[in-house]
């Protein structure tokens, strides 16, 4: 079904001939729309952190998935290899 939408989307490309015109597809992510209320507990109605919102905390720390992530991001940012950081400093 991935397929199936990708190509209807790509075909939109060429079907729409008018700025801010919107072709619908007639699938739904579900039969209701109680996933809304918490998406990212898988739609579960209940709110709280024990319901399973395993996300971790937030924080201001960069986290690097390995030691190598952030040598190399430090010797980007040092020789300004990065192009971000230029002029914010």
């Amino acid at each position: 079904m991935q397929r199936k939408i990708l190509m209807q989307a790509l075909d939109a490309f060429v079907d729409i001939k008018t700025a801010g015109e919107i072709q619908r597809l007639p699938y739904r992510w579900s039969a209701d729309e109680s996933w809304r209320e918490n998406p990212m507990n898988g739609g579960s109605q209940s709110k709280s952190k024990s319901s399973g919102d395993f996300r971790t905390p937030r924080s201001e720390t960069p986290q690097y998935q390995e030691p190598e992530d952030e040598k190399a991001f430090l010797e980007q940012h040092t020789t300004g290899a990065c192009g971000t950081c230029i002029g914010a400093e």
